[in-house]
């Protein structure tokens, strides 16, 4: 009885211990609980692998994104270069028609230099005569609700007829006559005063009054006029 007994638990620790040897059924298991976790981990895999995706396609997005704002600040540096050269002129031109305050020791430069150019505008048929006699400023004031301010200006000239009307387009414009380009060329009027005359421009001016008489002259060629103009200057400050 005993040694049955014996046989049997022989017989089942024979028949597990073959089982724990046996590795195919561990390899079975295995296999299942790789199965699961696998279905475990899949989604997660999946979500990974978007994430992945994504973050490689906005880098491809951010270089390219880079690249079109580095040819973006070119163009615009193209543009702000050529904007600058092109306005440049006219912002300096409008600066000096409307400054910001006035220059009296340049106004008189121009006016005095325009003066010794049209006297050398000689013709065939016309002896050109002009001189400045006198020039003077007042100070400059702004007027009640006025945002600008104003300086008046008297000028004594003697002159003849064809010079006084060449004069006052002067003053009302600031632009050299076709007289004064066709005597550049004719080499009457000064390379170096053209250019300083064409780049320095007198600021806006308004005729207030215009007097005019004629001088006695011994000089049967021409007529002689004085002229007494009082002209209005304007700055943005005083």
């Amino acid at each position: 009885m005993g040694k049955s007994f014996i046989n049997k638990t022989q017989q089942k620790l024979s028949h597990l211990e073959r089982s724990r040897r046996n590795p195919i059924p561990w390899i079975g298991l295995l296999l299942v609980s790789l199965a699961v976790g696998g279905i475990k981990l899949l989604p997660t895999f999946d979500t990974w692998e978007t994430q992945l995706r994504t973050a490689n396609e906005l880098e491809v997005k951010i270089t390219k994104l880079t690249k079109e704002s580095e040819l973006n600040k070119l163009k615009l540096n193209e543009i702000e270069n050529e904007f600058k050269e092109k306005s440049d002129p006219y912002l300096n031109e409008e600066k000096q028609i409307f400054p910001e305050t006035i220059d009296t020791g340049k106004i008189t430069k121009i006016i005095e230099l325009f003066a010794l150019q049209l006297e050398n505008l000689d013709s065939n048929n016309h002896d050109s005569y002009f001189s400045i006699e006198k020039l003077n400023f007042t100070k400059s004031k702004k007027e009640k609700d006025q945002d600008y301010f104003q300086m008046q200006a008297n000028i004594d000239f003697l002159s003849d007829r064809e010079n006084i009307n060449e004069f006052i387009k002067f003053l009302q414009t600031g632009k050299l006559s076709e007289r004064f380009e066709k005597g550049l060329e004719e080499k009457k009027v000064e390379v170096v005063a053209f250019k300083f005359l064409k780049s320095n421009l007198l600021p806006l001016i308004q005729i207030e009054s215009i007097k005019i008489s004629p001088q006695n002259s011994n000089d049967k060629i021409f007529d002689k006029y004085s002229g007494k103009f009082q002209i209005k200057l304007f700055s943005k400050n005083y």
